[in-house]
């Protein structure tokens, strides 16, 4: 990168109740502002285990709908996600993640991300 370039951001997230959205939305108006090119990308959960249980909000079972995921989670499991384009190639200077916290640990959607190929190409910057 030379000196007089902007900084290439991406700032990968999933949300669940649009909290680490607003958070996502934060963060990049703050780089922006800075004068960074900031990208941002919304990693989609589509994993039909889960995602029916969890897509309603406000939840009207939220006990029994949360802990259908429970034991994937504390196992670390991956689900199915949608990756879009942008978080799947690209040169990026900093890629920042972020994740709602399930059980004290990263979300399912985001974890199934940083462990995909897509996510290895951009952070090894390939």
């Amino acid at each position: 990168m030379s000196t007089n370039a902007k900084p290439n951001v991406l700032v990968v997230y999933y949300s669940l109740t649009k909290q680490t959205a607003r958070v996502a939305d934060a963060m990049a108006d703050a780089l922006g502002a800075r004068g960074c090119n900031v990208t941002k990308a919304l990693i989609e959960f589509t994993d039909e285990r889960w995602v029916p249980k969890l897509s309603e909000f406000p939840m009207k079972r939220p006990i029994p709908q949360l802990a259908s995921i429970l034991t994937a989670q504390f196992r670390h499991k991956t689900g199915e996600i949608r990756i879009p384009p942008e978080a799947q190639t690209g040169d990026y200077d900093l890629v920042v993640i972020a994740s709602p916290t399930w059980w004290f640990q990263t979300s399912m959607p985001i974890r199934s991300y940083l462990e995909s190929p897509e996510a290895k190409t951009v952070l090894n910057g390939k």
